[in-house]
């Protein structure tokens, strides 16, 4: 719960135990060994996650629709990417990306763009 930001406080009434308790868990070496693990794990999701788009829109890697996917969304989920952008207009030259069931899907193109 500590790892997905919920408060001490929130702890302790979801557990019905005291927060004194709470705290006393969370300030133990081995919790706090946890969390720091945690913590790190998830800037390493990040970068790998930024390194991922950055691929796709330098048109280095095409071969990652789920892997592009996944990004997205964990970047989107800690705020780095707003949750309305438009990844299409965002791509300086169509990318074409391989799916795993052989059918193609092109980045950077406006659906109004194809039929001109």
């Amino acid at each position: 719960m500590a790892i997905n930001g919920i408060t001490q406080q929130e702890i302790a009434n979801e557990l019905n135990v005291n927060r004194t308790t709470v705290n006393r868990i969370l300030s133990s070496a081995e919790v706090k060994q946890i969390l720091k693990d945690a913590d790190s794990r998830i800037h390493s999701l990040v970068a790998k996650a930024l390194d991922t788009v950055d691929d796709a829109l330098n048109g280095r890697a095409t071969d990652m629709t789920n892997g592009l996917k996944a990004s997205i969304a964990l970047l989107k989920s800690t705020g780095a990417l707003k949750d309305k952008i438009d990844i299409a207009h965002t791509f300086p030259k169509p990318t074409i990306i391989t799916k795993r069931d052989g059918t193609e899907v092109v980045l950077g193109v406006k659906a109004e763009d194809e039929n001109e």
